[in-house]
């Protein structure tokens, strides 16, 4: 059999079936332990995953354990070591592949999904298997933690990537399948419990974020201070300015506007001006094309991500509400005493059947709603362990048999974190969690039940969730909050809010998180209002301008533009606020053009991509009725860009480039400024060609929306007859 197998293996032959070669071999054989040696040795000539490996393993599995038991009646102490070992390396090799055949059996029941979501569970499963050879001892529960991390993580990043087109629907389907996978192995083992993974793999995101340091949200002082000496010497400043923002005794936060009235913002910014030059930008947003190169921006992803996948663990997840039938905590003062008495009723949806899913709907949405809403409007003082029993279910502690990847002081970790006060970030968190998973009547049903507030008008909850952003920003930021509580922040006057943090923290102290800071004014200053503190939005744009922050720059334009900001301006005709905001959006292409010009110097590679979805953004500001009358100069640059990218062999950057003038030129009504742009383009080596492709396109879609009209039509007068 064996010099029969190595002559197919070396012909490149397909191997015989297990059962008609190996298993009457085997039974010729007298001792268990060579059957078993010989099945081991066979299930690794078979292909990799197979089920003719899986019958070789669990034929020597058999043999070895009888093996093992045959060994133990002897007095050879090394042999009953070598027994041992060899059942163990079986067992773990046969477990993990036939966990591997059942993980896999999944998406053949599911045919039915989109190709894009087979390809992304195919591209999970790959990664777990990879990583579960790798480990000495195999155990299931760490398979279905391996699924869970892999699986949230592949469905968040994908749904971020707008060039992925994944939509809400298949991050759906694809944590349907995951679910069932470890559905699947929890069948299989008893001891594997999904809810309670997933509960302690959200407690953990929750709290800490889904990053290696603990979260996303750092206490940027501690970065930004260069020594002990200097943040000691500034607390008796900050516990000062603290107390002169500090309104926890009020019901609706309103700073004293005859203090602000008075202050000079113009000479706060000349005051400022000799801080530039010491290489802000550098630090701060080295990057104009890459949008993970802003604080706020990469904050923004990680916020995003990190909901997506607490989203993706729960929403499926098996039993992940039944630990409110074990042991609630009567005294807990943020227990809903509606949930307590719900509790029988979802004893049946603890385990659905897998042909009916209603993870958007129903009792189970209010349930989701419910737990996160608790958290989102907490009370003042309030700790993890008090607002969020249900993630410290029964014999919560870390095991060894789930998250075995923690730190070894794991009970340590969870009483530190039982203790650790609820901050914004975590309170965001929750927030954004519930919207992705509940309607907005879910929400405001659980918002009116729970009596966090009489008002569940739209309105009033987009205050809310912009109160819960902007506390999560003040607190990373370390900057004073007037409010511990939700409600109170969400309806305090934001513009004088932001007034008295540009006073107190505009100037040298915002060093290290300028951009950041800035844009959190701006947003401050023009949402939710009708009316716009002008001196105060000029004097931020002219300093992300002087400050050289593309990014800031960039998004600052865009909360203008989506806040009407600038449609108020124009109707207003507030000029120089127009002005402020085009004299942005040059500075910006300046910025991109100088380091286009540096990284093409220096041979540094460009992000495609993100460089596309920037140009995209920006040309869409450009774009913008009232802000630019002649836009020439800004086809002129990007022409130059795509042709010095040409020439140095950067064909698919200089082609974004040309996408965006030609973008630009064709958006320009009349007819003079239009001609010089077109010349402009004409006149690169690529232009005409470029043009043409556009031209051609837009006349190929117009031609079949037309067909499409015109068969509609036919089809419509061919049913009258």
């Amino acid at each position: 059999l064996v010099v029969r197998f190595r002559k197919l293996k070396a012909l490149g032959g397909a191997l015989p079936p297990f059962d008609s070669s190996v298993v009457p071999v085997a039974k010729k054989l007298k001792t268990p332990r060579d059957r078993a040696d010989l099945a081991w040795w066979c299930s690794l000539q078979y292909d990799a995953g197979s089920v003719e490996q899986l019958k070789c393993l669990e034929m020597s599995h058999l043999n070895a354990t009888e093996a093992s038991e045959e060994a133990e009646t002897s007095k050879d102490s090394e042999e009953q070591k070598v027994a041992l070992e060899r059942a163990k390396r079986v067992d773990v090799a046969r477990a993990g592949l036939s966990d591997k055949i059942l993980v896999d059996e999944v998406l053949s029941r599911n045919q039915s999904m989109t190709r894009t979501v087979k390809v992304l569970y195919k591209l999970i499963i790959d990664k777990v298997h990879e990583r579960a050879q790798l480990e000495e001892n195999y155990r299931p529960e760490n398979l279905v933690q391996a699924l869970l991390i892999e699986g949230s993580l592949t469905a968040a990043v994908a749904s971020l990537d707008d060039a992925d087109g994944f939509s809400a629907h298949h991050f759906r389907l694809l944590a349907l399948l995951v679910h069932d996978a470890c559905k699947a192995l929890s069948n299989r083992y008893s001891h594997v419990n999904v809810g309670k993974c997933a509960r302690l793999l959200t407690r953990r995101w929750l709290v800490h974020g889904d990053d290696s340091e603990g979260g996303f949200t750092v206490d940027l002082r501690d970065r930004n201070t260069n020594n002990e000496s200097q943040k000691n010497g500034n607390e008796q400043k900050k516990a000062k300015e603290k107390a002169d923002v500090d309104c926890e005794g009020t019901s609706e936060f309103v700073m004293d506007m005859d203090i602000i009235s008075d202050q000079n913002w113009s000479n706060d910014s000349v005051t400022n001006e000799n801080n530039n030059g010491s290489g802000i930008t550098s630090s701060e947003e080295p990057s104009a094309l890459n949008s993970l190169s802003s604080q706020r921006e990469s904050s923004n992803h990680i916020c995003s991500r990190v909901a997506l996948r607490i989203a993706f663990l729960i929403c499926f997840a098996e039993d992940y509400h039944n630990h409110t039938e074990s042991s609630p905590e009567t005294g807990n003062e943020n227990l809903d005493s509606n949930i307590l008495s719900k509790r029988p009723k979802m004893r049946s949806r603890s385990k659905p059947a897998r042909k009916s899913h209603q993870c958007f709907e129903g009792d189970l949405a209010l349930q989701h709603a419910r737990e996160l809403l608790c958290i989102v409007f907490a009370r003042q003082g309030s700790t993890v362990a008090s607002t969020c029993d249900f993630l410290f279910g029964e014999n919560s502690a870390y095991d060894d048999s789930i998250l075995s990847d923690v730190p070894e002081n794991c009970a340590t970790e969870e009483n530190h974190t039982k203790s650790k006060a609820l901050s914004f970030a975590m309170r965001h968190r929750a927030l954004r969690v519930a919207t992705i998973l509940c309607p907005q009547e879910v929400i405001a049903r659980v918002v009116l039940e729970e009596t966090i507030s009489g008002d569940v008008g739209d309105d009033h909850l987009n205050k809310c969730a912009f109160g819960s952003f902007v506390a999560m920003e003040v607190e990373a930021m370390g900057l004073p909050l007037p409010h511990s509580d939700l409600v109170q922040l969400s309806v305090m006057h934001f513009p004088s809010y932001a007034r008295t943090i540009w006073r107190n923290h505009g100037g040298s102290s915002s060093r290290g998180f300028s951009g950041r800071l800035l844009l959190l004014l701006l947003e401050l200053g023009v949402n939710h209002h009708n009316s716009v503190d002008w001196e105060l939005f000029v004097l931020i744009f002219s300093e992300l301008r002087r400050l050289e922050l593309p990014r800031s720059l960039l998004l600052a334009c865009e909360c203008a533009i989506q806040s009407s900001a600038v449609s108020l301006a124009a109707s207003q005709k507030r000029l120089d606020v127009l002005q402020i905001v085009a004299d942005a959006t040059r500075k910006i292409t300046e910025l991109i053009v100088s380091e286009v010009e540096t990284n093409v110097g220096a041979e540094i590679g460009f992000d495609v991509l993100e460089s596309s979805s920037t140009l995209h953004r920006l040309v869409t500001v450009i774009n913008k009725d009232n802000i630019i009358s002649d836009p020439t100069w800004f086809v002129q640059a990007f022409s130059d860009l795509a042709n010095q990218c040409r020439v140095r062999g950067l064909k698919p950057m200089g082609s974004e480039f040309m996408k965006a003038a030609i973008r630009i030129t064709n958006h320009i009504t009349d007819p003079d400024i239009f001609r010089n742009a077109s010349s402009i383009i004409s006149s690169t080596a690529d232009g005409t060609v470029a043009i043409g492709e556009s031209i051609s396109y837009e006349w190929r879609n117009a031609y079949q929306q037309k067909s499409v009209c015109n068969e509609a039509i036919h089809d419509f007068e061919m049913s009258f007859r």
